[in-house]
C-alpha cells in the first residue's frame, strides 16, 4: 500500500496521474481471446477472454466475452472528480494478487473510540480477473496498536457507475454512492463504539477462539501454537482498550496484523484484505456484531 500526496490546487488529471504513479497502478489492461488446440494441432477459438496487464503482458485473468475492464485511469479521475465534489481526498492505494485488483482509499475523519484514535478510509477496489465487480468498504486502522480491519460492503449501485456512458451522470452516481459507503462506515463506527460498552467474560473469549480456531476437544500442535498467540493478543488488547468486545475484537485483528500475517508490507496488506486475515477478522465481527445487537435489544426492552 502506497501513500499518495497530491496538489489541492492541480487539475484533476494532473491529481489521477500523482495517485497512478504514487499507487504502482499507472497501467491498462486489454481483453485478449484465448484459443485451445485442435486434434490437429490447428487453433481454436475458445469463449473465454484473458485480461493482460499492457506493461509487461501478464495474464491477470480469465473472463467472458461480455465483461468490460475498468481501467485503472478511469476509475481514479471519477474517484478525483467525486472526491474533490466531497472535499475528500485518496490517499493511499495499491494492488493484490499481483495486480488482478486494484485498490483506492478515500480519508475520512478519525474517530476516538475505547482508547484509541481510529484512522477510517472507504475503500474502492476494483479487480481485473473477472472475480467481482467494483466494490466499496471500510478500512479502519486503530492507532494505538496499528490493527487494521477491513470490511466489505454488498452493494450493486457501482454496477451501474461502470454502464453509464454519461462521464458527468458516473460521477454524480459515483459521489452518491462514496455518501452511502460513509453512513455505512459510520454505523460501523457506533457499533465499535457500543462493542466498546459491553464487558467481556471469559465465556466470550471462549466462544471466539472456538469460533476463529474451529476447536472442540484435542487440538494439535500447530492450532495450540496459534491459539497461544491469539491469547497473548487478548491479553495486550485487555491492557491498552480494557476488558470489552471492543478490546476482544482488536485482539483479533492484532493477532491476524501482527502475530500471522505476512511481514511484506504487500503481502500482508493482501492478507488482510483478501486473504485469511480478512476472514478471520470479519467472523470475529460479525460475531461482536450479534451480541451488540442482542445487547441493544435487551436495553430496549428493560426501558420499555
Amino acid at each position: 500500500m502506497k501513500n499518495v500526496t497530491t496538489n489541492p490546487n492541480a487539475t484533476v488529471q494532473d491529481k489521477t496521474f500523482e495517485i497512478l504513479e504514487a499507487t504502482k497502478t499507472n497501467w491498462s489492461v486489454v481483453k485478449q481471446p484465448l484459443y485451445g488446440v485442435n486434434p490437429d494441432n490447428t487453433l481454436v477459438q475458445t469463449e473465454s477472454f484473458g485480461i493482460f496487464r499492457n506493461t509487461d503482458n501478464k495474464w491477470l485473468g480469465t473472463v467472458k466475452q461480455r465483461y468490460e475492464p475498468m481501467q485503472n485511469s478511469s476509475l481514479v479521475e471519477m474517484l478525483v472528480q467525486a472526491t474533490d465534489m466531497l472535499e475528500l481526498n485518496v490517499v493511499n492505494g495499491g494492488t493484490l494478487k499481483n495486480g488482478s485488483k486494484v485498490f483506492y482509499q478515500i480519508e475520512l475523519p478519525s474517530e476516538f473510540i475505547g482508547n484509541s484514535d481510529v484512522k477510517r478510509y472507504v475503500t474502492a477496489l476494483n479487480t481485473h480477473d473477472g472475480t467481482g465487480s467494483i466494490g466499496f468498504g471500510s478500512t479502519n486502522t486503530v492507532v494505538i496498536c496499528q490493527n487494521t480491519f477491513y470490511k466489505a460492503f454488498k452493494d450493486k449501485a457501482m454496477d451501474k457507475v461502470r454502464h453509464t456512458t454519461n462521464s458527468a451522470q458516473r460521477v454524480l452516481m459515483l459521489v452518491a454512492d462514496i455518501r452511502n459507503q460513509i453512513n455505512h462506515d459510520i454505523q460501523l463506527m457506533e457499533t465499535f463504539k457500543r462493542m466498546a460498552d459491553i464487558k467481556a467474560t471469559d465465556a466470550m473469549v471462549d466462544g471466539m477462539v472456538k469460533k476463529l480456531f474451529n476447536v472442540d476437544g484435542e487440538v494439535s500442535t500447530r492450532t495450540a501454537g496459534l491459539v497461544d498467540k491469539f491469547m497473548d493478543s487478548v491479553q495486550t488488547e485487555f491492557k491498552l482498550e480494557g476488558a470489552s468486545a471492543w478490546g476482544l475484537f482488536n485482539a483479533v485483528t492484532r493477532y491476524t496484523n501482527h502475530k500471522v500475517a505476512p511481514v511484506e508490507a504487500d503481502k500482508k496488506t493482501e492478507y488482510l484484505m483478501n486473504g485469511k486475515g480478512l476472514t478471520l477478522s470479519n467472523l470475529a465481527y460479525n460475531e461482536l456484531e450479534k451480541l451488540v445487537e442482542a445487547n441493544t435489544a435487551e436495553l430496549v426492552y428493560i426501558n420499555a
